[in-house]
């Protein structure tokens, strides 16, 4: 969240302190000190909620998620407020922008699967899976690969994997960085059913 400048982008709702009128919250950059404060972003509805923010490290471009009313979509500025555009594609909830160092890259999660954006182009899956869920991503800063958090559909990250940019892999062509082998809480029950296991029986371990 800070440019090689000092400049810090972030998402406030009252950046100079409490209110008591609703208000969006939108995008501001600020010096590393805390000064120079500016709006980058300017919402009308009390609504919009942006969050996720993240500025290159050239300080040229500012991505972050915005939730309106419709979801949540991935969008790009420039910190002066121009250039404001949506990156992300379709309905499904986009989340967890990450940016490459030019700001020509950005990557997100969205429907389950790893997705990027180059320049103008629209996005595509850099990974793809069937059966663990991504819950993050993170773009190096030359653009080349892209961090990948996966768990369960149903739970927290539980491993770290790399994936190329720019070309669609699968869950076996990713690159393992930190996979611990663990077993979820209770996760070892009858082969049968949700029982405990019991003595002799057949088990089915979940992990």
């Amino acid at each position: 969240v800070i440019s090689q400048a000092n400049r810090v982008v972030f998402t406030s709702s009252a950046p100079f302190g409490p209110t008591l009128v609703a208000a969006p919250t939108d995008v501001y950059v600020m010096n590393l000190d805390g000064s120079g404060i500016e709006a980058v972003t300017h919402f009308s509805s009390a609504s919009s909620v942006a969050s996720h923010a993240v500025i290159s490290a050239n300080g040229a471009w500012v991505a972050f998620a915005l939730t309106e009313a419709s979801g949540t979509q991935v969008w790009i500025v420039r910190p002066d407020g121009t250039g404001l555009r949506r990156l992300s594609a379709g309905a499904a909830d986009a989340t967890n922008p990450s940016i490459s160092n030019d700001g020509t890259i950005v990557s997100y999660v969205q429907a389950g699967q790893v997705r990027q954006v180059t320049g103008l182009n629209a996005p595509i899956d850099v990974a793809r899976f069937t059966l663990s869920n991504p819950l993050g991503s993170l773009i190096s800063g030359d653009g080349r690969r892209i961090g990948v958090m996966l768990g369960p559909p149903s739970g927290f990250a539980a491993g770290i994997y790399l994936a190329d940019s720019n070309a669609t892999s699968t869950f076996a062509q990713l690159m393992r960085v930190f996979t611990p082998r663990f077993l979820f809480s209770n996760g070892i029950v009858s082969a049968g059913g949700t029982a405990p296991p019991s003595v002799g029986s057949l088990i089915t371990a979940y992990g």
